[in-house]
């Protein structure tokens, strides 16, 4: 009897998924075609979610992640998985693309993208940054998931979470909105550092109250920018500044300018520097678009004294000028809070550039290498003593840059999507 209420119980959820999922997305699944696909072939699909870079590719260093990534699974497509890059967006479901239309960004491809077939042992991999498209279609992936579709994530950090007082509110509830998708039907978490997967870990208890519910996998991310299909382009005025800054020493600064990268540090530390030696040739560089809640920063580094003399801001620099700035600097400076993991870090060690960062758990997960430098105390006087000492010390061989490649991680990511043994 127990048996059969639970069956009918069951049953009674299932109806209610598809009753919602064709409510919600019944015209699509009536005016678009499905997605074909090689039956012959028996292997499972991998269903890779790149919603947001395919569409916006801001450039960022999870831009950098999931082009990266992506080309080490396209490599194994046919062979170990058929590979499906899909797409959404806030009124249209996870919907096919082809392989060809994801390598040429071509945004024709949502008007002709093709409602998902799943079967039984695939595979649904949300690889791109999603906090604000997965929530949005939670029934789809019950829906999925009803039909034994293995779902997996990504995880790139949790610090609108964990530090909301960086973040706008639309960002916090976002992510709260995506963690509760995640940790409901995610069968399996990929953690791009170990700090990610304990911070996940602990959040999964401190909202659920359990012990995390599925396991969680760390990928550790690559640093050689060349394999990450980088986005080009030179203009004449970034060329410019370049030929100029080859001739300084350059400490150069990567990532969003928001309040978590706390850039007004680095810039108080400079100004102390320039102030005491204005014949010093130390230039500060940052690379990185403009972010939130740093209006006041922002005005202020456009209207200050060294702007375009010993202070750049390039907001729209391509990986090809972030590739040349890391060549061409001194060393790289990070002054985060807190980073999911620090790519610039890896990316400058694996040109042998130096780097000085915040004494912060993540960074010490990559290890003792010769090239990383901490500094603890932010004050102006203090940080500004650290640089010093940092430019001026006898540079020793950087040591282990050819740990952390794209093929490295791509193999680890195989392994956690469950295509090869460890």
């Amino acid at each position: 009897m127990r048996f059969t209420i639970e069956r009918l119980a069951n049953l009674l959820a299932k109806s209610a998924v598809k009753s919602a999922y064709w409510l919600r997305y019944g015209l699509y699944d009536s005016f678009h075609r499905r997605e074909e696909f090689s039956d012959h072939l028996n292997i499972p699909r991998l269903y890779v979610d790149v919603s947001t870079t395919f569409r916006s590719d801001a450039g960022t260093g999870i831009q950098r992640v999931v082009r990266s990534l992506m080309n080490y699974l396209i490599e194994g497509h046919g062979r170990d998985y058929q590979l499906v890059p899909v797409v959404a967006t806030k009124r249209r479901p996870f919907m096919a693309i082809t392989i060809a239309q994801w390598k040429e960004k071509d945004l024709r491809a949502l008007r002709i993208a093709k409602i998902l077939r799943v079967r039984p042992g695939d595979i649904f991999f949300c690889l791109d940054f999603s906090s604000h498209l997965l929530p949005l279609h939670r029934i789809q992936i019950q829906r999925i998931k009803l039909e034994k579709v293995l779902f997996k994530v990504l995880v790139y950090d949790l610090l609108p979470i964990i530090y909301p007082q960086f973040f706008t509110m639309r960002n916090t509830r976002n992510y709260e909105a995506w963690f509760d998708v995640v940790t409901r039907y995610a069968d399996d978490v990929l953690c791009i550092s170990k700090a990610v997967a304990q911070d996940f870990r602990n959040y999964a208890v401190q909202r659920r109250g359990l012990s995390c519910p599925m396991p969680v996998h760390v990928v550790p991310m690559g640093g050689d920018i060349t394999s990450s299909r980088p986005s080009t382009g030179v203009s004449s005025l970034q060329n410019m500044t370049l030929e100029f800054l080859r001739k300084r020493r350059v400490i150069l600064m990567v990532g969003t300018v928001e309040p978590r990268k706390a850039y007004q540090h680095a810039l108080s530390a400079m100004e102390k520097i320039w102030t005491e030696d204005p014949n010093s040739d130390l230039c500060l560089v940052i690379s990185g678009k403009l972010g939130w809640k740093v209006e006041f920063l922002a005005e202020k580094i456009r209207k200050h004294p060294e702007y375009n003399v010993r202070l750049f801001w390039m907001s729209d620099a391509s990986d090809e000028v972030l590739d040349l700035l890391y060549k061409s600097c001194f060393g790289l400076l990070m002054t985060s809070y807190a980073e999911g993991y620090g790519l610039p870090v890896l990316e400058a060690l694996r040109l042998g550039k130096p780097t000085l960062v915040r004494d912060i758990p993540v960074f010490r997960e990559l290890g003792d290498q010769s090239g990383i430098s901490y500094f603890i105390d932010d004050n102006p006087v203090e940080l500004a003593r650290d640089i010093i000492s940092w430019v001026d010390a006898p540079l020793p061989p950087i040591t282990g840059k050819e740990q952390y490649t794209w093929e490295q991680a791509g193999a680890i990511l195989k392994v956690a999507l469950g295509f090869v043994r460890a």
